[in-house]
């Protein structure tokens, strides 16, 4: 009762909604950890599970984020010193703030991955974790008024994703002492989904904590202007969104910009597949590099636009086994500068067969279809084309083939009734979308 009657205190009657607020955000960091931890041990316990998931995934950078906040309401209620407790607000904001706008597709998160038995569960920890609770806090801290930033703190905010990368590497290193070596960089680039950033490793971390110190200083800015509410709101939106920018690569500024000049021929997102999606299309085939070349052998990508997936694809099978077909011809054009060796092949998709014979590529050649091809603008005419191809090969070679559909767009007239969808993925899409990635298979 006593620590009841010091948490009333501290709040004073122009502080009754943070009461609110703070059960409301310890009662949603409960169930998600609850949903979480479930999501996990499923993950864990799945044999044919594409993810691999140990056990110490499940202590993300979202999951500290959590923790973080646990540990300022902690300290609002028990700490006298309410300048530890500033500190420790300004971090947890910063944090879920930056793992919400830019660390989502960045560095890996292995608990939004999907489960095979429960396709849906982590779409509700992933809204729980990177849109419902975030929200709720930056409504918690900024209505508070009770909460203090100055510049002296500007450095601070560094610290929790110093120690997030810190400790995973010395638990990554003791739980594969065999494996790892104690100097090795292979553990940063795990981190890093995008294969280009994995390539650039101080570019990317360097990108990471310029967001952070960016969006600590200005929060600091705003917490010091007491005046203008409107124009402090048009700043921190636009701060969340230069900060979101910096995550961006310049392949995906090209795709934004052709899906606006050419929207019914790209008929996508303004910005490319989610990283953890696009890695996912690794799984169509088994095949390895070696015994692709040895048998002159293909993996064909239908719609490759900016490479999102290309680039999985060949990081996965090498770049002399894939065949990647785009129709715009600006696409094309990067494809081949970005890629060097990749076979681009320009064209309309539902023809691909076609197009394939006059590059003298058989299709007992391919061994695996991937396709982001938005067929639900394509003309009835087109799918039954594109239909009739794909059924074709994928029961002639016994391949897989795979695309990605959203899941508020789907029909059946767009299916494929001649095959079998073996699985059935749920992503979310860099729209925060629900959408599917299935996996046909001969029946």
């Amino acid at each position: 009762m006593k620590k009841m009657r010091v948490l009333l205190d501290y709040f004073k009657k122009p502080y009754h909604k943070i009461i609110k607020f703070t059960v409301l955000l310890l009662t949603l960091i409960a169930l998600t950890l609850l949903l979480s931890g479930f999501h996990s041990l499923n993950l864990l316990l799945e044999k044919d599970n594409f993810v691999k998931f140990r056990w110490y995934y499940f202590f993300s950078f979202s999951k500290q984020c959590l923790f973080l906040i646990l540990m300022t309401v902690v300290l609002m209620i028990f700490q006298k010193n309410k300048r530890i407790t500033d500190i420790f607000a300004l971090c947890s904001l910063v944090s879920v703030i930056i793992n919400t706008i830019f660390l989502r597709s960045f560095i890996r998160d292995w608990n939004i991955y999907p489960s095979s038995g429960m396709p849906f569960f982590n779409l509700i920890i992933y809204f729980l974790e990177y849109i419902i609770i975030p929200i709720c806090f930056v409504i918690f801290y900024f209505i508070s008024g009770s909460f203090k930033a100055d510049y002296k703190m500007l450095g601070l905010t560094l610290i929790h994703p110093l120690l997030y990368f810190l400790d995973g590497y010395l638990v990554n290193l003791l739980m594969n002492w065999s494996e790892e070596k104690i100097f090795s960089t292979r553990f940063f680039a795990k981190q890093l989904i995008n294969p280009d950033n994995q390539k650039n490793l101080f570019l990317a971390y360097g990108k990471i904590f310029l967001a952070f110190f960016f969006l600590t200083a200005g929060v600091i800015f705003l917490r010091n202007k007491k005046k203008f509410l409107w124009l402090k709101s048009v700043f921190f939106f636009s701060l969340l969104l230069v900060v979101s920018f910096i995550a961006l690569q310049p392949k995906e500024w090209l795709h934004a910009k052709e899906v606006v000049l050419n929207p019914t021929t790209m008929g996508a997102g303004l910005f490319p597949e989610t990283q953890e999606m696009s890695e996912y299309f690794q799984t169509v085939s088994d095949l390895t590099p070696e015994e692709l070349k040895k048998n002159n052998h293909k993996i064909l990508e239908l719609g490759s636009g900016c490479g999102n997936v290309t680039q999985y694809l060949i990081e996965k099978f090498g770049v002399e086994n894939i065949i990647a077909l785009e129709i715009d011809d600006f696409l094309c054009q990067e494809l081949k500068a970005r890629f060097p060796g990749l076979k681009v092949i320009q064209g309309n998709a539902a023809h691909f067969e076609t197009l394939l014979q006059k590059e003298k590529i058989t299709h007992q050649q391919i061994k695996g279809i991937v396709s982001t091809l938005p067929v639900g603008i394509f003309s009835s005419e087109d799918f039954q084309s594109l239909k009739t191809s794909i059924e074709k090969i994928v029961v002639q070679n016994n391949i897989k083939y795979m695309n990605y559909r959203f899941k508020m767009f789907e029909t059946a007239t767009r299916e494929m009734p001649e095959l079998k969808k073996s699985h059935n993925f749920v992503f979310i899409s860099e729209m925060i979308m629900p959408l599917s990635v299935y996996t046909y298979v001969k029946k």
